[in-house]
């Protein structure tokens, strides 16, 4: 019996390394998320919220200051050209002007002395009674006579232009939007106290992001009303901000609408949808399922053969939102959208959509 005491523990020992073998050789398929994929034509699109404007809109302002005494308009009313909008003070104004009269009337005063004179010294020369100094001296007054209330005839034409400007008149039809200053402010000169969008052509402003300005430039645009969402009106880019919004850092870009008359209010909220030309046949795959791969880029393809996960190289055409324009995949094969920076070449993996077994790791 004693010869037989070492062979319990050796059978043991053996049992163990055994089970140990078999589990090291045992394959551990991880379950991974995939996604199928279809080939079609892809045209990348972006909306953005925008608002109907004028094509013209006039910030008005006093050509000379002073303080208003009466605002004849509020936002939203209709205005005609030529149509009194606000007034000011008209004391000083008339104040100058009436000064500017009596000079104006002095100096006429004065013209019409020295023309006398002259044409008295001018009798007396063909006569031989006055010397040609006398004359030229005759002359020379008429002149200054005359250029002096030239000076005062303009100064009078200019302090009668500045009591008009005391009003400020709408210089077009149109629908007033805004009233910058009210009644008892004092303004200055060219300060915007109402703004006035002109009667014509409507469009939509739309702010734009600084990555998306080459889409805006060759995009096809097209326009619809958030009162009337399901029609769209054919549209153009007319403007480009050359700069950026201090504030936003956005860029103003404004929209021609082709749309009936009357079809676009103005301050009516409108969304404005760019469309790339086709880019050819591609797919749409999310930003999570691409990697980097050297200088390009990538996807984990699963192969339906072995089981395993296979590295492909993919050809980025384009972004649309959340998802990557790509080529390079074939209908109906299978790529990782989850968890592809712990992927690794041939790696068993097992979809999960497939049954789960106990010997099945995570991902």
């Amino acid at each position: 019996m004693k010869r037989f005491r070492w062979v319990l523990p050796l059978l043991a020992c053996t049992a163990v390394v055994t089970g140990c073998s078999d589990s090291e050789d045992e394959v551990v398929r991880r379950p991974v998320k995939l996604h199928a994929v279809e080939t079609g034509k892809v045209a990348p699109h972006r909306e953005y919220a925008g608002e109907v404007r004028a094509r013209v809109e006039s910030s008005l302002g006093f050509r000379v200051s002073g303080k208003i005494s009466s605002r004849s308009v509020d936002a939203g009313e209709r205005v005609t050209k030529g149509q009194v909008l606000a007034t000011l003070d008209q004391e000083d104004e008339r104040l100058r002007y009436e000064s500017a009269r009596a000079r104006f009337n002095s100096a006429r005063a004065d013209m019409e002395l020295a023309k006398t004179d002259y044409q008295r010294m001018k009798e007396l020369h063909e006569k031989g009674h006055v010397s040609d100094t006398e004359l030229d001296r005759a002359r020379i007054a008429l002149d200054t006579a005359r250029a002096s209330w030239e000076q005062a005839r303009a100064d009078l034409n200019m302090a009668n232009n500045r009591l008009a400007y005391t009003e400020l008149e709408a210089d077009a039809n149109g629908v007033v939007v805004a009233v910058n200053a009210d009644a008892g402010e004092v303004v200055s000169v060219g300060q915007p106290v109402i703004r006035v969008a002109r009667d014509g052509p409507r469009e939509v402003a739309v702010d734009i992001p600084e990555n998306q300005l080459e889409l805006v430039r060759k995009g096809t645009a097209e326009v619809t009303l958030w009162a009337n969402k399901d029609q769209w009106y054919p549209a153009s880019l007319r403007e480009l901000g050359a700069a950026a919004d201090p504030v936003t850092r956005t860029f103003m870009a404004r929209f021609s609408v082709e749309a009936p008359k009357d079809a676009l209010a103005l301050g009516q909220s409108a969304t404005v949808r760019l469309s790339l030309p086709e880019m050819g046949k591609g797919v749409r795959v999310s930003t999570a399922s691409v990697i980097r791969h050297g200088e390009g880029s990538a996807v984990w393809v699963y192969d339906e053969q072995e089981g395993v996960m296979r590295m492909r190289p993919v050809q980025i055409f384009g972004v649309d939102g959340n998802e990557l324009i790509v080529g390079g995949l074939e209908p109906g094969e299978r790529i990782a959208e989850a968890g592809v920076h712990v992927i690794r070449e041939g790696q068993p993996v097992r979809p999960l959509d497939e049954q789960a077994s106990p010997k099945d790791g995570e991902l």
